[in-house]
């Protein structure tokens, strides 16, 4: 069985009243899945299918949050015009924060904006690159030293207990002033209610795909402060997992 992209889980129902033997699920990750599958059903993720597309969207995410696009745009809107200058991503300090499929096709993808590049994942190991190198990855027992030294921090990790709030009020404040978090993981990877202080405050800026709650247009008419502000911080919106995750 294929389950639907959207929303797929909530068919998962079905499984006990035909003959299975193996679901088929198109999404990169499995969280939650668990809730929903009957046991003894054999469950294969879609890893090796959304390594391209997500790299993709984290280097936008980049480009556009450091080059100040959704600032020109909103300025074209309001017919406005505010000269104004911004960081390149090239010469900056980028900490690859997990170090599966999806991390390392970006790191081939940053390969030509000369970044300074730091590697770190649940445990510290060499590792071959999609380039063929071996590089060093560090260990999450470097996480807040790493944040320290980061210009540009990039989530891609899957949500499990231990990344759950990875990125904690501790964490946000061991990253530089004006550095810049990109998070194509899971929206609970990031302490939320954090998040929105840092960038309410202005000391940290946020280029996101996913938040805990999902945003949506519900919540973009009748959200909460917060939701507003982040929905002013986004550069774009998740759409591409079920809304229970």
């Amino acid at each position: 069985m294929v389950p639907s992209y959207w929303g797929g889980a909530k068919e998962f129902h079905l499984l006990t009243e035909i003959d299975v033997q193996l679901v088929q699920w198109q999404s990169i990750g499995y969280n939650g899945v668990d809730r929903y599958l009957p046991e003894g059903i054999p469950l294969a993720n879609a890893a090796t299918v959304h390594e391209t597309s997500t790299a993709e969207l984290a280097l936008a995410l980049t480009l556009a949050s450091q080059r100040g696009i959704a600032e020109f745009v909103r300025d074209g809107d309001a017919h406005r015009w505010d000269l104004r200058s911004f960081p390149s991503l090239a010469d900056r300090r980028v900490l690859l924060i997990g170090y599966g499929g999806v991390s390392k096709a970006i790191e081939a993808r940053l390969a030509g904006f000369e970044v300074q590049l730091t590697r770190l994942a649940r445990t510290a190991r060499e590792e071959q690159n999609l380039a063929g190198q071996m590089v060093e990855v560090r260990g999450l027992d470097a996480l807040h030293g790493a944040l320290a030294e980061a210009d540009i921090v990039m989530l891609a990790v899957p949500l499990t207990a231990e990344t759950k709030n990875l990125m904690d009020v501790e964490a946000l404040a061991a990253m530089p002033d004006g550095a810049l978090l990109v998070n194509v993981a899971r929206g609970a990877v990031v302490d939320t209610d954090a998040l929105v202080a840092e960038l309410r405050s202005g000391r940290l800026r946020a280029a996101l795909d996913v938040t805990n709650p999902s945003l949506s247009p519900k919540t973009t008419r009748c959200g909460t402060a917060r939701m507003r502000l982040l929905l002013h911080t986004l550069v774009v919106i998740r759409v591409r997992c079920c809304r229970e995750w």
